[in-house]
């Protein structure tokens, strides 16, 4: 209760009376003439600050040098002095934030509390005014200063008055209770000006610091402590979270084995009724085959044309499980594949009734991949339901064609490039699975054409194109799986 009114008497001062800003100065570093620095840690021996270099050129502004070392910067309001050594440097946009190390004197003045970033909306923010440019050394500078871009890359954007003299390397401090970021230019002529995210060069020195917290020890606002105290505490709670977890299941285990010593033994031989759990795999492998066909009766001269277009498949199946429930798994189903197609009547004849197709057939392998899904299960049964996509090559492909006058069929072949490539979409629904079997109903439509459609017949001078005007059809069958590892059902 007490933390807390002392952390609202802070934000209460810090909206109201600009000695708050003021408190921050031993944080300030004095490196040169309207050039500064901000000091972010220190450990037994070094304090640690940084300065902001511009490493890129822009407009009527080129980069800057990056010094190894620095003779002499001045601390606490120059009431110690010492020389300052490079460490590390960090990349925001067109600047660099370099770290420098300095010897730590023996009293430690600068406050870690708070920084945060300049994306909090709320607020007015106030710095000090350059002590070259203005009447008072450390004046305040109050006047309106407002974001106008959002950190992009660690970047910030300010508005600010032009005659607000406020020097390269100043902490921008919100009066709600921290240091929201340095400025990476002076403002001198200046309305518009960049600034540093505090939070991004808290993120990029505990990463150059190898996630620790040695190069900045500011403590967040709204936190209790530096991340690394904090995220130690979590830690550590976590851990005495699992151990306490560990011990109930252990002490539960114990109770349960006491009690069930207590308990007189049946020395019967009992036998489950429950079935053996099966062993689950990420792929399961068999085989499958179906029939299908194109079920449209054509009555022509009398003659039932039931069964005359129909296609057999048989291959492999590899059932991928991609849940651990077993209810959804994508199955692959690399196959062999054999159309065949006949009508007494013709399949096809030409416009001048020269010639006419009777039967065509083609082999094929294809490649039908369908997501799963089970509907429902029993005990020792389930319902599936599966659609996909089947991409196929034809290889081979034979006909057999009339004459107008001819009474025999002459049988031919296909060679030489065509269209081979076909696509087709695949539904299924397996009516009954169980534990290495299933029976269902499958259903595919073509997406392209009839293959080979560029395809010339030559019969007495005459080039004619037999598979040219062959449409789109749809098929269903009935197909049987067979499961070589892992299983249905439940």
């Amino acid at each position: 209760m007490i933390i807390t009114c002392l952390f609202l008497s802070r934000e209460t001062i810090a909206q109201t009376n600009p000695e708050y800003t003021r408190s921050y100065l031993n944080n300030l570093v004095e490196i040169g003439l309207s050039d500064y620095g901000l000091i972010t840690a220190e450990d037994s021996t070094q304090l640690y600050f940084i300065a902001v270099r511009r490493s890129l050129t822009e407009k009527n502004a080129f980069p800057e040098k990056i010094a190894n070392s620095i003779k002499q910067v001045k601390f606490y309001g120059s009431a110690y002095k010492a020389k300052a050594t490079k460490v590390k440097e960090a990349r925001f946009g067109a600047f660099t934030v370099v770290l420098y190390k300095s010897l730590k004197p023996s009293a430690s003045l600068w406050q870690r509390n708070y920084f945060h970033s300049l994306a909090y909306k709320k607020g007015k923010f106030s710095t000090f005014r350059d002590k070259w440019l203005s009447d008072k050394i450390w004046a305040i500078q109050e006047g309106k200063i407002s974001v106008i871009k959002p950190p992009k890359a660690g970047v910030v954007i300010l508005r600010v008055p032009i005659d607000a003299g406020i020097a390269k390397g100043m902490p921008l401090i919100n009066s709600d209770g921290f240091i929201g970021g340095i400025f990476a230019e002076s403002t001198l002529g200046k309305s518009v000006v960049k600034v540093i995210n505090m939070k991004d060069i808290a993120d990029a020195l505990y990463i150059s610091g190898g996630n620790n917290c040695h190069y900045f020890n500011m403590i967040e606002w709204g936190k209790t402590d530096i991340r690394c105290v904090l995220e130690e505490n979590a830690k550590l709670e976590a851990e005495e979270k699992a151990r306490n977890e560990a011990d109930a299941k252990a002490k539960k285990a114990m109770g349960k084995q006491a009690k069930k010593s207590e308990e007189p033994k049946d020395t019967t031989e009992k036998i489950s009724k429950e079935p053996k759990p099966r062993k689950k795999h990420f792929l399961d492998y068999g085989l499958n085959a179906n029939i299908m066909t194109h079920p449209v009766m054509d009555n022509t001269n009398g003659k039932d044309n039931y069964l005359k277009t129909r296609a057999f498949h048989v291959g492999l199946s590899l059932h991928l499980n991609i849940d651990k429930k077993g209810r959804n798994r994508i199955t692959l189903k690399p196959r062999y594949g054999n159309f065949y197609e006949r009508k007494d009547a013709g399949l096809w004849t030409s416009a001048d009734n020269e010639v006419t197709i009777v039967t065509t057939s083609y082999q094929y392998a294809e490649m039908p991949v369908v997501f799963e899904r089970q509907l429902f299960r029993g005990n020792k049964y389930s319902v599936a339901f599966g659609a996909g996509y089947s991409p196929g090559w034809v290889f081979g492909q034979q006909y057999s064609w009339l004459a107008k006058a001819a009474t025999d069929p002459v049988k031919e072949s296909i060679s030489g490039p065509g269209t081979v490539i076909t696509h087709r979409i695949v539904g299924e629904l397996y009516l009954y699975e169980f534990k290495f079997g299933r029976v269902g109903i499958v259903y595919t439509k073509d997406m392209t054409g009839y293959p080979n459609a560029d395809y010339k017949l030559p019969v007495n001078g005459t080039d004619y194109l037999p598979f040219e005007s062959k449409k789109k059809s749809w098929y269903i069958g009935v197909e049987l799986g067979i499961r070589l590892r892992g299983g249905w059902g439940r």
